[in-house]
């Protein structure tokens, strides 16, 4: 998780470090405790690429997180005690956890109930800026190789915590995670914009409840949105496909769109199943929804997908072959996409999919991350089959071209409300005007997630020499409250580097 002090925050599993190779990309990891083993968490400078390891006491491996609207990441969940292999490593099933970046620490703030352990739930911010937090198992167990019987693991429930005060609510069923067992842990999770309502994604199927109704803690069909077609296949955890809320347009009325990217090819999936080649996209405001298919350039399943400010969509990591899981250092996912692959939300049909990019040499698997920067660029880290421990930068094409870029002149006002002018001074070279400017929001990720990614397309007002004034989202079902990245986007789709800006209400957590 990239925070407003332009570090990552990783979140680790315990393990005993890799040995160096020789010429090869692995490393001995350095950041071990006093007994010889991994810290659980460490902290990137992405100024001077310095890392610093973090004390987590309890184990967040599998946990889900999200960036709350103050800006500090929050960590629900986690792995069993692991105590008898790093005494520090104690029980992180039932942790709520804060991550306060000024001072760089960890404190457990609450926990999710002694009925209610997750293991691999996902997370989201609502438009109230309360935070969903569903799924998982009670325990380590999923999919249809699990040892455990997974309908007794299943926790087929979700929660909603008011970061502000640092409670979390009882906990209440989610039908369709109930529905969807053995394959529906880390199920994404979308609030849709105009409406308020929660898509959710599990097992192969779609359903969406009623966003007010979830925070009162009830899960109620929303009956304005037409039934979703099943797909084939399974999409969650561990047949892991990538999910994705595409870019909100005002000038398509901020229509909601999402794609399942790859994935596995067929339903039961084991190590030796090859990898889906197809991405399948919806238009959630269609009056009779249909999935879209296209074909991929290469099968993929565990990779990223991490929106751009230029409004494409950057497919990395990942293998073409197995499913997600294994042991450490042995991951059930095998030939690795070294390729990065593009998607065009607006080109022609046929013609979205791209892959004229630079291969990676590095393996990045099962556990592998991907994250947009303030330049631009895309940070690729972690793999689990590999222990891999080195952190890379992928440069999109908009940075490859000579153009230059927009400079956003000065600091940006701190606070935007809803539906108010935003001014941003910046200066550029002559001819190059700046056609767009976005927001992002900081992800999470994990599994094949990009928990609270989101990008959103500002109304440009006027335009003059070395000014721009633009109207900030409409609302908060448009743009959750919280920290996002503010883009200009000139000539060639060359961005700026971004700052970042608080849209909606200015929240302060408790202290």
């Amino acid at each position: 998780m990239l925070t407003r002090d332009n570090n990552v925050l990783f979140l680790e599993q315990w393990h005993a470090g890799a040995p160096a190779l020789a010429g090869a990309s692995r490393e001995a990891n350095p950041y071990l405790t006093q007994g010889g083993v991994t810290d659980l968490g460490s902290i990137f400078n992405v100024s001077d690429s310095t890392f610093t390891a973090l004390l987590i006491p309890e184990a967040p491996f599998s946990s889900g997180h999200v960036i709350a609207p103050d800006g500090h990441p929050v960590i629900f969940g986690g792995s069993p005690d692991l105590s008898a292999q790093n005494p520090q490593v104690q029980n992180g099933l039932f942790a709520v956890r804060d991550y306060h970046y000024p001072t760089k620490t960890i404190n457990t703030t609450t926990t999710l109930g002694s009925s209610n352990p997750r293991w691999k739930p996902t997370a989201v911010t609502m438009a109230s800026g309360e935070i969903i937090v569903a799924g998982g198992a009670l325990i380590p167990a999923g999919g249809y190789n699990a040892t455990t019987n997974q309908p007794a693991a299943n926790s087929g429930t979700f929660q909603i915590y008011n970061f502000a005060s640092r409670a979390i609510s009882a906990a209440s069923p989610l039908p369709i995670l109930a529905d969807t067992g053995p394959v529906n842990l880390y199920p994404p999770l979308f609030l849709l914009p105009v409406s308020g309502s929660l898509l959710v994604m599990a097992g192969n199927r779609s359903a969406v409840y009623d966003g007010a109704k979830l925070l009162g803690g009830t899960a109620v069909a929303d009956a304005a949105y037409a039934a979703i077609p099943q797909l084939k296949v399974p999409f969650c955890y561990p047949q892991s496909a990538a999910v994705v809320l595409l870019p909100l347009d005002p000038a398509n009325g901020y229509k909601p769109e999402v794609m399942v990217i790859g994935g596995s090819s067929v339903d039961q999936a084991t190590a030796a199943t090859p990898a889906s080649n197809t991405s399948c996209r919806l238009d959630l405001s269609a009056a009779q929804p249909q999935w879209l298919a296209e074909t991929m350039p290469t099968p993929r399943i565990n990779h990223n997908v991490v929106l751009l400010p230029d409004g494409k969509l950057l497919v990395v990591n990942g293998a073409q072959q197995g499913i997600a899981g294994g042991s450490i250092g042995s991951g059930l996912a095998t030939s690795p996409a070294f390729q990065p692959a593009m998607y065009d939300p607006k080109a022609a049909i046929g013609s979205r999919w791209s892959a004229a990019l630079a291969n990676s040499t590095v393996a990045r698997l099962y556990q592998a991350t991907a994250l947009l920067m303030l330049d631009g660029s895309v940070m690729v880290a972690g793999g689990w089959g590999s222990l891999e421990y080195t952190v890379q930068y992928f440069s999109p094409p908009y940075l490859l071209t000579g153009t230059p870029r927009p400079v956003i002149e000065g600091t940006l006002q701190q606070v935007a409300a809803y539906n108010t002018t935003i001014t941003i001074r910046y200066s550029r070279a002559a001819g190059a005007d700046v056609k767009r400017v976005v927001l992002i929001r900081p992800a999470a990720s994990t599994h094949s997630l990009q928990m609270d990614q989101r990008m959103i397309v500002l109304v440009i007002e006027q335009q003059a020499a070395g000014e721009i004034r633009c109207t900030a989202p409409p609302d908060s079902t448009i743009a959750p409250p919280g920290n996002y990245m503010l883009f200009l986007v000139g000539e060639d789709d060359v961005p700026s580097v971004a700052q970042y800006i608080t849209v909606g209400f200015a929240q302060t957590a408790a202290v």
